[in-house]
């Protein structure tokens, strides 16, 4: 089986069409750039279980950490920018969203109106989700499953319940306040890891830092910033290697060594898993940055 997991379920089946798609993607590495595309009549509703991704929509980025729903709205052109669909795990789940009056998952007609209204009214497209999301989303999966006729009504019956429980979230997540940031302990423990990127990582440092138990701050650091700590220090390696490779003239193995890297070779396996190319490569793309062009500008 690849390491790139993926799978994707319609509910036609079981008499509800208007659950057009719900995939599921847990991704080792990064995959291919999301390309531009749109829903017609379609609302997408995308919730990132562990990892991070961009989304861009109408030229606005939206960066999303674990934890996070993002939606698009019927017909808007969305994808992933530039960047590679990362590493991490996702759910999407696209709805056929019909006129007033029409069915929607087995409501009364006012019911099913005053849910799609609610769904194409949400104040926000980006705003964090609930741990019971997966369960749920993952329980749809599971039931969809089911070959038994004689339980077919009653498996219909929980498919939709599952469905209007999960949308019903969603509406009221949407409509809580954004934290404006994280607490002052993961503050203090995320500049303390920051600082020390070319180092080994310190993570029962940086939980007395945060004065917290090494199993408490994990668990905290993961609930706030949407990963586990050891996750995001790789990323932010990752980051600022991005930057030196076009914004200097080290080489690949100087930035390998500066970064906390044991050798440029596994530095460069790192460096593919998160961005679909080697260190090299990236060079290469980007150009070779801005302090070798302000070197060859230069009058001799």
């Amino acid at each position: 089986m690849s390491k790139q997991k993926r799978r994707w379920i319609s509910l036609d089946r079981w008499g509800l069409p208007e659950v057009v798609m719900l995939g599921h993607y847990d991704h080792a590495r990064a995959e291919e750039v999301l390309a531009p595309h749109a829903h017609v009549g379609g609302l997408e509703i995308c919730y990132l279980e562990r990892g991070r991704q961009r989304y861009v929509v109408r030229g606005q980025d939206y960066w999303l950490s674990g934890g996070d729903v993002f939606v698009t709205f019927p017909g808007e052109l969305h994808s992933s920018g530039e960047s590679p669909q990362e590493k991490g795990t996702l759910y999407w789940l696209i709805l056929q969203l019909p006129s007033p009056g029409g069915d929607f998952l087995g409501c009364q007609p006012a019911s099913a109106d005053t849910l799609i209204a609610a769904l194409r009214n949400l104040p926000r497209r980006k705003f964090a989700g609930k741990p019971e999301f997966k369960k749920q989303l993952d329980q749809i999966f599971a039931w969809s499953e089911r070959t038994d006729p004689a339980q077919a009504a009653m498996t219909r019956l929980r498919l939709q319940a599952i469905l209007i429980q999960f949308l019903l979230g969603v509406c009221e997540c949407a409509q809580r306040p954004e934290p404006t940031q994280w607490s002052a302990p993961i503050q203090r423990a995320e500049a303390y890891l920051r600082g020390r990127l070319g180092e080994p990582t310190r993570l029962r440092e940086a939980a007395a830092v945060a004065d917290l138990s090494l199993p408490r701050f994990k668990a905290r650091f993961k609930n706030e910033v949407g990963i586990p700590p050891a996750e995001y220090l790789q990323r932010c390696r990752i980051e600022r290697a991005e930057h030196r490779l076009i914004n200097s003239t080290r080489s690949v193995t100087e930035i390998a060594f500066e970064l906390g890297f044991c050798s440029s070779q596994y530095f460069a396996t790192v460096f593919r898993r998160y961005t679909r190319c080697r260190p090299s490569e990236y060079r290469a793309m980007r150009g070779q940055g801005r302090a070798v062009a302000a070197r060859d500008s230069r009058p001799r």
